[in-house]
């Protein structure tokens, strides 16, 4: 067994082996240590003063969810429950490994910063496949632990790479307490063959697939600033990641009066269009073929219809029936969405499955919202807001990651 062929990225200089790195355990921290909020309100504030980062709205966005406010409300939502306080001691895990995806390039400091507020150390595999994105993300990282060279955090993580190799992804997943495995289904199957110790668990997070339910009364009666809110909200729900993200809606449903749906369909995908021109979407003309494909594909299956809203296919819409809404064999992303409507919220379980994690809405309220899911609904982690598909939380996949990346020991 070798571990010659993995390449640090951060810390870029570091006198451990990773082989003492995982075996290692003196230097775990407690959960929201001042150590952990410390680093963390400094990453942010480096993500937020760097220039570069202005022209990606994920790496903002990122910068916002690591600010100490959101940080102290994650940390009180998190809290020891007060009926267990004195009967109980939250601890961390230990190692926590890191498969990062290839598809998001900001996910893994998601993950790597929920793990460290609970006080485990960290090792963060990445892909070989980097982009300018993840480069500027690790540029800012190393940047924060050169300037913090006695937190403790800076001794508790490694991020690395290397080629597909199960010699070494068996070794470092017997070393760890916990894996955080994230990327597609086959990827996840991968690492879950790897045997880990028997006390340590896995967290995973496989192919998902995501839509938007759109209120067709209330997208016709938005005056033009809510309206505009909406296309944009959409827009950057969308089009960021390529709509790769498994909580990029890849399907609008509309609920309403059907007789009403093509006015508003209409009226919403025009203006989709506009923004999306305007949008540095990033198409490759293998994304266009890539669509085509898919169009043929699923036309044939559920005798889907192509709706002709953009010249250059930027934004490709397809008109299908319920039972083709959610497709997610060969979905390409890429601004292409599924069109159908609903006349109520129940018409949807016939298609909602485990492997359906978000539903963003527009002009349904939250109650008639908790109704339906109440009632039981065989799908779904999360509802929220159009605009707020891609805001990252403790609660991933109906899995609280606070608790699962902690222990508890109880005292009677």
């Amino acid at each position: 067994m070798t571990l010659s062929a993995i390449r640090l990225l951060a810390p870029q200089q570091s006198a451990q082996s990773v082989e003492f790195f995982c075996q290692e355990r003196s230097d775990l921290l407690t959960p929201f240590s001042p150590a952990a909020l410390e680093f963390v309100e400094t990453l942010s504030r480096q993500l937020l003063r760097d220039p570069a980062f202005k022209a990606h709205p994920e790496m903002i966005a990122l910068g916002y969810w690591l600010r100490k406010a959101n940080i102290s409300r994650l940390a009180e939502q998190a809290a020891v429950p007060t009926a267990v306080t004195n009967h109980a001691v939250r601890l961390p895990r230990g190692l926590v490994f890191h498969v990062a995806p290839s598809n998001v390039d900001t996910i893994f400091i998601y993950s790597l910063v929920i793990s460290l507020l609970m006080g485990n150390k960290n090792l963060v595999r990445l892909s070989s496949k980097s982009s300018a994105q993840q480069m500027l993300i690790l540029q800012v990282l190393n940047q924060v632990l050169t300037e913090l060279p006695d937190n403790p955090v800076s001794h508790s993580l490694m991020v690395v790479t290397y080629p597909h190799d199960d010699t070494i992804s068996r070794q470092l997943s017997s070393w760890c307490d916990a894996r955080m495995l994230w990327g597609g289904d086959n990827t996840v199957s991968h690492f879950s063959s790897l045997p880990v110790r028997p006390t340590a668990v896995d967290i995973k997070f496989a192919n998902k697939y995501s839509l938007a339910l759109l209120s067709v009364q209330a997208v016709l009666a938005a005056d033009d600033a809510g309206f505009a809110r909406l296309v944009r909200a959409f827009v950057s729900d969308t089009y960021l990641f390529g709509q790769q993200a498994c909580s990029s809606p890849r399907a609008v449903c509309w609920l309403g009066d059907t007789h009403m749906v093509s006015q508003a369909s209409t009226k919403f995908w025009s203006a989709v269009d506009a923004a999306v021109n305007q949008y540095p979407h990033g198409l490759m003309a293998a994304d266009f073929m890539q669509k085509l494909v898919f169009v043929a594909e699923h036309a044939i299956d559920y005798q889907s219809v192509l709706s002709p809203v953009s010249s250059d296919m930027t934004l490709t819409v397809l008109n299908t029936e319920l039972a083709g809404l959610i497709e997610t064999r060969h979905h390409c992303g890429r601004g292409t969405f599924l069109q159908t409507a609903v006349s109520q919220l129940t018409d949807l379980n016939a298609v909602l499955h485990r492997g359906v994690q978000t539903l963003t809405y527009f002009g349904i309220s939250a109650g008639e919202l908790q109704t339906w899911l109440q009632a039981g609904v065989p799908g779904l982690d999360r509802l929220v807001p159009v605009g707020q598909g891609l805001d990252f939380d403790y609660i991933w996949d109906g899995v609280d990651l606070f608790a699962s990346l902690s222990r508890f020991v109880t005292i009677r």
